[in-house]
């Protein structure tokens, strides 16, 4: 007909106009499904019942992030706080009684598998299965956040040093994929910041190595004295926040039991320096890594060290806080490490240097030069 309108031609110009429509409605949808609820860094993690769950620091938004499954036994958050990676009991243990650390009410290595899941939940990513005949610990980051360290041993034998193996998995591979086995060590491997190596302690000495078990060096060739010690003492520890960092670890210094601990600094270029000789049972850098520190001998107060070029002797009228001159083992420059503070467990202030006591080795409290208090 003549007086018909004139038929709209769909031209490739429109056609492209719709196709990017499409396209930028399908990536708005896209990203709207994958909005985090939970954006990481300041949700609380806990377990209830066996479950895993988050929840707002103002208690709010509580959020079951792993609802199905086995009971849950232990967790870890990754660097970024946006994975959490958490060990379930084997089925085989569920009905029966198992132990817990008396003070953290932690389970120990048992047959339990590993799994990562992301702070919105979803389906879990089995990293290890579990296996009746085998226990594992909780699993650690490396600080890049993309590898789980974890310890791994035959039920069937008493843990000792030759039977335990660490192993470091991949946090997004199921099921043993891409698993790398580390060299024999006393203890936790420590791993570096700046480089992701891993440090340990062997009968052979201290090596590093890298967290595909490749590369293995000994930069201490003999067994520290005294080792095997007992429990965090055997650990070797990176210096954190350095580009060339030190080593800080502990040997005995004499043959009394349980022996007189002497901690030790070596440098990167070799150089060792004494720290300190305690009764410690534990030891650790600062997070700047500019300082280190034991607990004393009734667990309440921590004494800190710092390296300066020059100490003089200072005591203060509690007579728990001083620097003391200290030799350097090495020649070059001045290179002393100083006692400098003691820090304790305080719920007020300290007032005339006596802390009240919160956290203490008895029941009754001990405070911080060794006396029981009513």
């Amino acid at each position: 007909m003549l007086d018909a309108p004139p038929t709209q031609r769909y031209t490739p110009l429109m056609r492209r106009q719709r196709i990017s429509m499409l396209l930028l409605l399908l990536l708005a949808a896209a990203l709207a499904s994958c909005s985090p609820g939970h954006l990481g860094g300041t949700e609380i993690a806990f377990v209830r019942d066996g479950h895993l769950w988050t929840i707002d620091p103002d208690g709010a938004n509580a959020f079951e992030v792993a609802a199905d499954g086995p009971p849950v036994i232990g967790y870890g958050w990754s660097p970024d706080h946006h994975i959490l990676v958490f060990r379930t009991l084997d089925s085989s243990l569920v009905s029966r009684h198992r132990a817990t650390n008396s003070v953290t009410g932690l389970t120990g290595d048992v047959p339990s598998g590993l799994n990562t899941v992301g702070i919105d939940g979803g389906v879990p990513i089995p990293i290890i299965p579990s296996i009746p005949g085998i226990q594992h610990s909780n699993a650690w980051w490396n600080p890049t956040g993309n590898r789980l360290l974890y310890r791994e041993e035959p039920t069937a034998t008493t843990q000792t040093p030759g039977t335990v193996s660490w192993w470091v998995s991949q946090n997004d591979q199921p099921e043993g994929i891409a698993r790398k086995s580390l060299p024999a060590t006393f203890s936790i491997p420590s791993i570096s910041v700046i480089d992701s190596m891993a440090i340990g302690n062997s009968a052979q000495g201290i090596f590093t190595t890298t967290l595909a078990g490749t590369d293995t060096q000994f930069i201490i060739h003999s067994v520290l004295p005294g080792h095997p010690l007992p429990a965090m003492l055997e650990r070797v520890l990176w210096q954190p926040a350095h580009q060339n960092p030190a080593i800080l670890y502990a040997v005995a210094s004499d043959s009394t039991q349980p022996p007189t601990i002497q901690l030790l600094v070596r440098d990167p270029r070799g150089h060792i320096t004494t720290i300190a000789k305690c009764n410690c049972t534990q030891f650790a850098w600062s997070p700047d890594g500019n300082r280190t520190g034991h607990p004393t001998a009734s667990s309440c107060c921590w004494m800190v060290y710092t390296p300066c070029s020059s100490c003089t002797s200072r005591v203060s009228n509690s007579n728990y806080s001083c620097a003391i001159r200290r030799p350097s083992l090495h020649r070059g420059p001045p290179h002393r490490w100083c006692q400098v503070s003691t820090h304790c467990f305080s719920r007020f202030p300290i007032v005339s240097g006596h802390p009240t006591v919160v956290i203490s080795s008895s029941s009754r409290g001990v405070d911080c030069y060794g006396k029981e208090r009513a």
